[in-house]
Formats: C-alpha cells, sequence, structure tokens
C-alpha cells in the first residue's frame, strides 16, 4: 500500500495545482492586464490564505503580477471589484462568509479537494 501524502505535502500540492488553473483560466493580471511574459505571475487571494475554508476556492485566487499582488495587502479595493465583476456581489459576500469559518481542512478534504481541481485540469 502506498504512504499517503502529509499535510505539507498536500498543501505544496494544492498550491501548485491552483496556481496552475489560475494561471490558465486568468492569462494575465485581472488586475493591472500585465502578461507572464512582463511580470512575474502570482496567484492573489481576495481573501488571506490563513483560512483554509477559502485558500483554495477558485473565487477567491486571481492571477495577479507580483506589484498588484503586493499592493492588495493595503488596497483589497481593485482585486474585490474584479472578482464582484466575475462572480457578483452576493457570490462574493457568500465567499467572505465561507472565510469566517475557521476549521481546518482534515487531511481527506484536502485530498478530495485536490483529487477534484485535478479533473478540473484535464477537462480543460
Amino acid at each position: 500500500m502506498a504512504k499517503k501524502p502529509s499535510r505539507k505535502t498536500l498543501d505544496k500540492k494544492l498550491n501548485a495545482l491552483v496556481r496552475e488553473i489560475v494561471l490558465k483560466r486568468d492569462k494575465r493580471c485581472v488586475t493591472c492586464g500585465a502578461t507572464p511574459q512582463q511580470q512575474i505571475m502570482e496567484a492573489g487571494h481576495l481573501f488571506s490564505r490563513v483560512a483554509h475554508s477559502t485558500k483554495w476556492d477558485l473565487k477567491n485566487i486571481y492571477l495577479q503580477c507580483k506589484s498588484c499582488n503586493s499592493k492588495h495587502e493595503t488596497d483589497a479595493h481593485p482585486l474585490m471589484r474584479y472578482a464582484e465583476s466575475v462572480h457578483g456581489r452576493e457570490a462574493i459576500d457568500a465567499l467572505h462568509r465561507k472565510y469566517w469559518d475557521t476549521k481546518p481542512f482534515k487531511t481527506w478534504q484536502m485530498e478530495e479537494l485536490y483529487e477534484e481541481l485535478l479533473k478540473k485540469v484535464s477537462q480543460s
């Protein structure tokens, strides 16, 4: 029987997979329009990565250049407006409520999420 991956390994795998999905989905910085050829790109989180409840939620993560992502800490408005334009105000409000659900994911939940996101990548 194969050894199950550790939580740390699953966290890294989920981060990498979500970054790949967001890079394919957004293709450029959603805030300023810069492309990966022009800037270093990062997976920018609307709500902090601290909460597992929204850490890997694709409504919470958008492609941003390094500059825009670092500015987000002091001015969240540009990314918030973008997220609302894509998903609507109610969905972002629901995401914000989900963010405050501070229960950490169990390892099996992380494994299930990874498999679900892996399917999403293979379908695109």
